[in-house]
């Protein structure tokens, strides 16, 4: 069996939870005796080998228009796609990513030369308009693809009052003529033509979902979207996420005060460090210590400068360096907690099972897959206001009920493995092989 996997990236560029999702199916799947590729795209193609698996990367288009990023699509991508499909002729084609250069071109590819595809839904931005699953930003949303709707929470996602985007998105089906206009940027020919363009991104969806063979789910919540969007439920399986490596050695013992707490994650407003960093601003007497791992570069753009200073003046929280995916859990083994406090919907986050592996508990948000990996009160908190007040009052209770930190320590399991997801996924293919011949 010959898979062909296609993430939105791959290594040796700087990567996120979908390529370690990936790199980590590859070497289980690659164990049981099955021949994995991957194509990903990139600024130039290229071919070469990482981990023992063929990478070939496909060259994007070097100006991508806004009917590309909404429709259409990247025919240069595509293009580029196909060439791989012809020369490695794979069994099947696992799709981790749906984006412009990721796009219904590419499983059009597939499809004609007969190549039975599937997708994981890894992320929000497969669907939603605004990349995160948060109505106006502030709440959760089901994920029903609704036009008008969904074009005025766009709307909102860059600045526009909601007010105005609801009435915008309206009136966009008249002013859609008026965006093809010479001498308009794009982001005026976006609100000119927001909800049109919502439409056809929508079909576009619909089209990639509908000519999957399996749409892999990570979540509970995510089926449920699917479902809501009329995926047949035949063809939807749940496949929980695993911990790329087994947890090594045991629990270090480390001193109960001050309380040792972590946050590992990316430099994005939507992993909410703000959140956090605020609450520990309101608990200045609390004999606590919050070490923050910023996966992304600390480099001298805006986001960063801003963590910078607010990290500025108050020694109990420390920035550091990013540490190495293999040596995460041994890293959370020094700590009490691990923070989650994400303002968005995520299949993951992974850092949820590398601390269970650590044997650390979790307070995070109450949302998308922290609040399925997490029990409140078994082997974590949820927290259920995304307000540094509530973030406040999590901490507050983890450092002074002195009978919460251990009960929880208790709760905390190994969590599954991607051994584990791999035997699932092999079921999977051998399945989808089994219809194709028949």
């Amino acid at each position: 069996m010959k898979l062909l996997h296609v993430p939105f990236a791959y290594y040796p560029d700087a990567c996120g939870g979908t390529e370690v999702y990936v790199a980590a199916l590859c070497r289980f799947l690659s164990a049981a005796g099955v021949e994995n590729v991957v194509a990903a795209p990139a600024t130039e193609a290229a071919d070469y080998e990482h981990e023992g698996v063929r990478v070939h990367r496909f060259a994007v288009h070097p100006a991508i228009t806004q009917r590309m990023m909404f429709v259409e699509g990247d025919p240069v991508a595509a293009a580029g796609f196909a060439r791989i499909l012809d020369d490695e002729k794979p069994d099947i084609v696992h799709f981790h990513a749906n984006s412009p250069a990721v796009s219904i071109l590419c499983l059009r590819e597939a499809r004609k030369r007969g190549i039975p595809a599937l997708s994981t839904y890894h992320t929000p931005t497969v669907s939603c308009q605004r990349g995160t699953l948060m109505r106006w930003g502030v709440q959760p949303c089901d994920g029903g693809l609704r036009p008008t709707v969904c074009a005025a929470c766009f709307l909102n996602a860059h600045g526009m009052p909601r007010a105005i985007a609801s009435m915008t998105a309206v009136a966009s089906y008249v002013t859609r003529p008026l965006a093809a206009l010479p001498g308009l940027s794009n982001a005026t020919r976006a609100v000119l033509g927001a909800s049109p363009l919502v439409v056809g991104r929508m079909r576009a969806t619909h089209e990639w979902w509908s000519g999957m063979k399996k749409v892999i789910a990570l979540c509970r919540w995510t089926e449920s979207l699917l479902l809501l969007n009329k995926v047949p439920a035949e063809r939807i399986r749940l496949v929980r996420h695993g911990l790329p490596t087994p947890a090594k050695g045991v629990t270090k013992a480390i001193s109960p005060s001050p309380l040792r707490l972590v946050f590992l994650g990316r430099l994005d407003p939507d992993k909410g460090i703000d959140l956090i960093i605020n609450a520990m601003r309101l608990a200045p007497d609390l004999s606590v210590t919050l070490d923050l791992f910023i996966i992304s570069p600390l480099g001298e753009n805006s986001t960063a400068l801003s963590l910078r200073l607010q990290t500025e003046g108050d020694p109990r929280i420390t920035l550091r360096a990013p540490v190495p995916s293999t040596e995460v859990v041994d890293t959370l083994k020094d700590y009490h907690a691990l923070l989650v406090p994400s303002r968005w919907l995520e299949t993951g986050p992974l850092v949820v099972l590398e601390a269970f592996a650590a044997g650390i508990p979790v307070i995070g948000s109450d949302l998308g897959g922290i609040a399925e990996w997490v029990e409140d009160g078994r082997n974590g908190l949820l927290v259920k206001d995304l307000s540094v007040q509530a973030w406040g009052e999590a901490l507050r209770r983890i450092a002074q009920e002195p009978d919460l930190l251990p009960q929880l320590r208790a709760g905390v399991e190994d969590p599954r493995t991607m051994r584990e997801v791999a035997a699932e996924m092999y079921e999977i293919y051998v399945q989808v092989l089994a219809v194709i011949v028949d």
